[in-house]
């Protein structure tokens, strides 16, 4: 007395375009229905997965949307299909890839990365599709235009003159109009000369000071006669703590420097071709008390099954010059919960503790909260860490038929459940089942069940297996 299985997974997928290919300017996005959900969204963009800067249906009954005005860069599309159902959103994320019959415009000479002599003609490849482009050069980083801003034009090439020859590092950006935003790219030169710049090599860039006091040392260059030295905690070019005025000193002893761990911002100018020109360098402040560091400013669980908990672990190292004291740890927020150690807890310099912080969604939707850290740290006593998951649910609905006719009658129903193509089923209740149909809730996300069932008569004897069903869980 065989039974007949039948039953429908709770999500929603995209049937067409096929996911992975290749979109024109235009596209019919269709989806399959999911059990249970009343509306769908769909988001497109080129931001990054769950973007959509290309186009947002809003909340909808249907079950395709056409999609005009893709560009045609051959970059990356980010497909978000969003349904609503058990009282949240659920979405599964999807790539295309854009045409590409349009191309950027690319610098060609001087080749990147050459000398340059007091004038150069910088020239480009139009690409295909731009009908504009700016060059930008300059001495003070990555997108300066200090040195020459040739400004919209249409041509594609430009000749800059007055260029300084001290050797120093200029950058190039080519910009170039495509698809109604500016695009570009950065390239590097160096300028041509005998005259070469200064710099700190004492103590080392980049290095942690020990004690109040420093002395800062500098290779003089070749052409410089002038020199400034300025040290900050405000930012780069910060002189709150020292500012040694014009010399033509190679070095400076500076003391009174704070002793709290924060970063130590140092500037050093010299005078050349008639110009004041500077670097910029950064210090730690050595720390002659406690200090907590934190491994994370932030932990992010993503989707998480209901009653499924999820752990990420949270590093606290002692990194000052003496031991500090961690006070307490709480967390708040629904679902989140933190172990691993036991407060207050004392780390000697460069120990370490490890917290483990628990998500365990007990319903579905978006869940936020935070970790608080209290401790006698001289540079962050009270740290807050923000917690963020989302509870999604998962489960498989199942019903059949009885069977047409029994020589006893049928008292319920057994269900059997198998994972990932294994042989090996297990019965799922405890009980017969009286009813014909089944909710299967302990189903994870990105697995494969089958089931089958088989009906129990009044006397206890077992019919066949039914035909198997099989489902994959997104």
């Amino acid at each position: 007395m065989p039974v007949a299985l039948f039953g429908a997974a709770s999500a929603s997928a995209i049937t067409s375009p096929a996911p992975g290919s290749v979109l024109g300017s235009s596209a019919t996005f269709s989806w399959s229905q999911a059990t249970g959900a009343n509306e769908y969204m769909l988001f497109l963009g080129t931001e990054g997965v769950g973007s959509s800067n290309l186009f947002d249906s809003g909340g909808t009954t249907a079950t395709s949307v056409s999609v005009s005005g893709i560009p045609e860069d051959g970059v990356t599309v980010y497909v978000r299909l969003n349904w609503y159902m058990d009282g949240a959103w659920q979405h599964t994320d999807y790539t295309y890839t854009e045409s590409g019959t349009s191309a950027p415009a690319s610098l060609t000479s001087p080749a990147p990365g050459s000398v340059l002599g007091s004038s150069a003609t910088f020239a480009w490849n139009p690409g295909a599709g731009p009908a504009e482009y700016m060059l930008f050069l300059g001495t003070e980083g990555v997108g300066s235009a200090n040195l020459y801003n040739s400004g919209g034009i249409t041509a594609t090439s430009v000749t800059v003159t007055g260029i300084p020859e001290d050797g120093v590092t200029i950058n190039a950006r080519l910009h170039w109009y495509l698809d109604g935003a500016w695009q570009y790219v950065d390239y590097t030169y160096t300028e041509s000369g005998t005259s070469k710049p200064a710099s700190l090599t004492s103590p080392a860039p980049g290095s942690t000071l020990t004690g109040s006091s420093a002395t800062f040392a500098w290779n003089p260059g070749a052409g410089p006669a002038e020199f400034m030295l300025f040290l900050g905690t405000e930012g780069a070019g910060s002189a709150n703590l020292y500012d040694s005025g014009s010399t033509t000193a190679t070095s400076v002893s500076v003391s009174g420097l704070p002793e709290n761990g924060a970063a130590l911002y140092v500037r050093l100018y010299w005078y050349m071709n008639g110009a004041w020109q500077y670097a910029n360098y950064t210090y730690t402040e050595g720390s002659s008390g406690a200090t907590l560091s934190i491994n994370a400013t932030s932990l992010t669980f993503g989707d998480v099954a209901l009653n499924t908990p999820a752990t990420q672990s949270l590093t606290l190292t002692s990194t000052g010059g003496a031991a500090v004291t961690v006070s307490a740890a709480t967390v708040t927020g629904s679902g989140f919960s933190i172990s691993g150690a036991t407060f207050p807890l004392t780390l000697n310099l460069n120990q370490s503790a490890t917290l483990e912080i628990e998500f365990d969604p007990t319903t579905a939707g978006a869940a936020s909260g935070q970790l608080t850290i209290i401790s006698d740290s001289l540079t962050n006593p009270t740290a807050v860490i923000s917690l963020s998951g989302t509870g999604v649910s998962y489960q498989v609905d199942l019903s059949w038929d009885a069977p047409s006719s029994s020589p006893e009658p049928v008292a319920g129903y057994d269900i059997y459940r198998a994972t990932n193509g294994s042989s090996s089923y297990q019965l799922l209740n405890s009980a017969i089942i009286a009813q014909t149909s089944y909710t299967d809730s302990t189903v994870q996300p990105g697995e494969s069940y089958g089931y089958y069932v088989e009906s129990v008569d009044a006397e206890g004897n077992v019919s066949a297996p039914s035909n198997t069903y099989t489902v994959n869980i997104p």
